[in-house]
Parts: C-alpha cells; structure tokens; sequence
C-alpha cells in the first residue's frame, strides 16, 4: 500500500454549528401545525404513489423506535431534520451496544413485545444472522440511485455513513516523533521505548462486535498487520467504545490509540482538548467502519420506517449526517455541505487500494472467530 496523507480535511467548529438555531427551531414551529402528507415537499423524483407511505405514517401514530449504537451528538441533526420535515413523527433512539442491540430485538421478538422498527449498528457478523434470519423488512428506497455500488448489497439492507476508525494520541504527553502515523508506525515506538508506553496504548477489546472486525479486518488486509498488532496488545487497554478511549487519552492514562472513532473524537475537540488529543488517518490503511441500517420484519411503524431510511439517504439526510460528524456516503454533496464524505475521505488518503472497508466480504466462519479471538487475547495477556 501507498503511504498517505494522514491529516483530513478541516472540519470546523463553526461549520459543524451553522444553521443550529434554525435546525432546533423548526420542529417547534411545524409540530401541532396539522401538517398533512400531501403538504410534505418530496424529491421530484419519488414515485407518484409514494404518498401512500406518507399517509400511512401519519395512521401508523407518531413514535418510531430505533436501536443504535449512534452516540446523542451524531444523531441530533438527522433527528431535528426529519422530525421537521415530518412533523407528526417523533423518532425514539436507544443507545444500545453492537451486540446488544441484535440481542434486544431477538429476545423481544421471541416474547411478542413491542421492539424496535429499525436497527443501526456497524457489526457486519450480526448484520448476517439477521439477514439470514428472514428479520429484515425487503424495501427499494427511491434513493438507490444516488447511493454506491458497494452499500448495496444486500435487499433492505443500507448504510447511513462510512465511519473512519483513526489514530488519536495525547499531544502534550508525547514528542511530535512518538505520534504514531498508524498502527505498524505505533508497534516501531513502542518497540523502541517499551517502558514509556507501558499499559498507555487504548483502542476496542475484540471482544466487541466491532473491535473484533476492525482486528479481523486489519490484520487480513495489512501485510504484516497481525505482527502490528501483536507487538502493541500487550499494552492495550481494551474498551467497550470509543468515548472510553477518548477519556483516557485526555486524562494520560492512555498515551495513544487505534481504530478511535472519528465521529466519536471530533465533536469533543473544543474547549482546549483540541490542545491536548490529535488524531491521524491510519496510513498503512484506514479501516472504515460502515453504520448500516434496515427497516425490522416485526415493525409496528413501516410506513414511517420507510420514511426515515429514505430521509437518511436523501441529499437532505446525508447533509445533517455531516453536521453530525459523520462521513456521508453520498458522492453529490458540496464540500459547504459536507467537507468530509466517502469519497473526499478516500482522496484524503490516497485512493480505494489503503481503504479498509469493514463490510461483509472475508468474514470468518466460528472456527477463525474464535481461534482469531483466543489469539488476540493471548498477545493482551488476556486469555
């Protein structure tokens, strides 16, 4: 693989914060207005019968529950826009993790209580049971169009945002030539200076859905990129989320930190922390963990499910994605809109051949999860 550049395009405090006001504002002025369906303005070019749908949301009631592991800051822009544009809709997220979210909804479904309408999550091994289950609602939003090759995979299965998983470092605890550029750069300074960076290295415990696909997905993809991580797990902390790695940059009990979630560090950058935590694209291959969704079997609300996965992939949906800080996967959004997306995210670093797409090509059978998990666990002096 190439070398690439590993700083990212600046996003800013400013532009992550324009139209705020007018965003928190417009569900207040248009809720309890008796907005009808036909009054809801669609891209000309949704099907004439798609005001079945609208129709069908506003007789379905107005709650649609959703199950993600999408933090509050990333969801709130995407929230406030469909509950203006829809305002007889109020959208009710649970924060739930990658595995436990799958879970819920199974032991729901088992019981015949009310569960989730749709599910958001970045864990591609679940994603498959669940397709293969039959709990996946098959639905041909009228945004295919404008979406990917490659987030189309599957029928009623979609993707809001690719999630770039970066390098993160405390900048006041280490020199500019112990910032690590990547991983395979990360194993050479803690080789060289092992007592320094003793228990100081954060990143996901493989025992999380998502840690466990990163690793998997790294150490297949990067030549070399087993022996990487094998030099620096002895060191690592393994975390349940991103927010946890962030802390303990911040704090110094972790000196660096991999597959640290960019939408997860970025909105905490300010108030001086910017000073204190910087960050770089993973240059050996930057792994991208894809925050996929699709409407549940067992929905109550499937109109308004349609509704909101429609909304998400719409050019509308992906611009508040960005002001999450999120990496719209949509490819006709102004850099004003959305200085980051899938494919300035790929220019940044260099072209397709040092992405890491972590999707549902080369996944293990249970034999490689588990014998991959027991090595993992063994180079952390866990196992």
């Amino acid at each position: 693989m190439k070398q690439i550049r590993t700083t990212g395009p600046c996003v800013s405090r400013r532009w992550a914060l324009r139209g705020l006001a007018g965003t928190l504002a417009a569900p207040a002025l248009l809720r309890g207005t008796g907005a009808r369906a036909q009054d809801v303005t669609l891209p000309d070019y949704y099907p004439a019968g798609y005001t079945d749908i609208l129709k069908g949301s506003q007789a379905e009631g107005g709650v649609l529950t959703i199950y993600s592991n999408i933090a509050t800051t990333n969801w709130q822009y995407i929230l406030q826009g469909f509950e203006a544009k829809f305002p007889w809709l109020k959208v009710k997220t649970n924060n739930l993790g990658n595995a436990e979210a799958f879970e819920r909804y199974y032991n729901e479904t088992a019981t015949g209580v009310f569960t989730a309408d749709m599910l958001f999550n970045s864990a591609p091994r679940q994603w498959l049971r669940f397709l293969d289950g039959g709990h996946t609602l098959d639905y041909d939003s009228p945004e295919k169009p404008y979406l990917p090759d490659w987030s189309l995979q599957f029928p009623g299965l979609y993707h809001l945002a690719a999630e770039p998983m970066v390098m993160a470092y405390n900048k006041a605890l280490l020199p500019a030539d112990l910032r690590p550029r990547g991983i395979a750069d990360l194993a050479r300074i803690v080789s060289q200076d092992p007592k320094r960076f003793r228990d100081k290295v954060t990143s996901f415990s493989v025992d999380e859905a998502v840690g466990f696909d990163l690793s998997w997905k790294y150490a297949r993809e990067v030549a070399d990129g087993w022996d990487s991580l094998a030099t620096v797990l002895p060191d690592v902390h393994g975390e349940v989320s991103s927010g946890s790695s962030v802390e303990k940059l911040s704090t110094g009990e972790a000196l660096a930190g991999y597959f640290v979630s960019g939408p997860i560090l970025w909105p905490r950058l300010k108030g001086g922390l910017e000073q204190l935590i910087g960050w770089n694209y993973i240059e050996e291959g930057q792994p991208l963990a894809l925050r996929t969704l699709a409407i549940t079997r067992t929905s109550r609300h499937p109109d308004s499910a349609r509704l909101f996965l429609d909304y998400v992939q719409s050019h509308e949906g992906q611009v508040m994605a960005a002001r999450g800080r999120m990496t719209p996967i949509r490819d006709d959004l102004s850099e004003a809109e959305a200085p980051l997306t899938y494919t300035r995210l790929v220019q940044a670093v260099g072209g397709e051949e040092n992405i890491i797409l972590c999707d549902y090509d080369g996944l293990p059978d249970a034999a490689q999860e588990a014998d991959f998990t027991s090595r993992w666990h063994a180079a952390n002096r866990t196992g």
